[in-house]
């Protein structure tokens, strides 16, 4: 792998060709869909997703790497380059209506990516990424030992853990494993979602407290007692012992 990386971008290139085709196909592309691409890096996701894909939409923010993107794929009309920091952009500056997010995510911004994706509009019909294999595990963990990440994605779509990546298959090779994540049926599903977002994520302030003890502060002892109690949950609950219906029902007590 001769490609230069960048520390302070969190780059891990995929450095088998066969990682990249088995995201795509796992990511379910057809040749009518348009895909956009985040972290384009050397480009070898960007080719398999241009065989498979009406048009590609390949964002880089690493400007060292945005002329050989453009070497590669000059003559290839399904190819588009967007330059710059995804966290800055606004996703209707697509201008497309319907787009699927393929891509192999920078581990140190991997939540805030997914984070926008689920949240902003307008919202993808899917998203298959990669991304470190402990964070892909929290947002798809289960009761009794459910995560703030794998009850806030559920608020805004269904997730499926579908693969691990060997570190080795990285260059530079990182610490952990890697592992796609795929994210479809994506809207939001309860009223004033980002409230209750902000509110589950308040109780997870501690994780190893009982649930009244990270909620004081929005309510009184004795009344978080009582909501508990009317919902059948024991008064030393814990955060990741509550369902996402948990969560609503609770919120909703103690905003009625």
């Amino acid at each position: 792998m001769k490609t230069n990386f960048k520390k302070r971008f969190g780059q891990n290139f995929l450095i088998s060709s066969n990682w990249p085709q088995k995201l795509v196909e796992l990511a379910e592309i057809s040749p009518q869909d348009t895909v956009f691409e985040i972290g384009a890096g050397a480009g070898a996701l960007t080719r398999v997703l241009l065989e498979k894909a009406q048009l590609v939409i390949a964002n880089e923010i690493d400007v060292s790497l945005l002329p050989k993107l453009k070497s590669k794929f000059t003559g290839r009309k399904n190819f588009h380059l967007l330059p710059g920091d995804f966290l800055q952009f606004d996703l209707n500056s697509l201008r497309v209506k319907k787009f699927k997010v393929v891509g192999s995510l920078p581990y140190n911004i991997s939540k805030k990516i997914i984070n926008i994706l689920l949240t902003k509009t307008p919202q993808p019909q899917s998203i298959t990424v990669v991304v470190q294999k402990e964070v892909a595990e929290d947002y798809t963990a289960v009761l009794p030992k459910s995560t703030f990440l794998s009850n806030f994605v559920q608020i805004y779509s269904q997730v499926a853990y579908l693969a691990t990546i060997p570190k080795e298959e990285f260059y530079p090779v990182p610490k952990v494993s890697g592992a796609i994540l795929h994210f479809k049926n994506i809207y939001e599903r309860f009223p004033e979602a980002a409230s209750l977002k902000a509110f589950i994520k308040q109780g997870f302030l501690t994780p190893r407290k009982t649930l009244v003890n990270n909620l004081k502060s929005l309510n009184n002892k004795n009344s978080l007692l009582n909501f508990l109690k009317e919902l059948q949950l024991k008064p030393t609950v814990r955060a990741s012992e509550l369902s996402l219906k948990d969560w609503y029902n609770l919120f909703t007590k103690m905003h009625s």
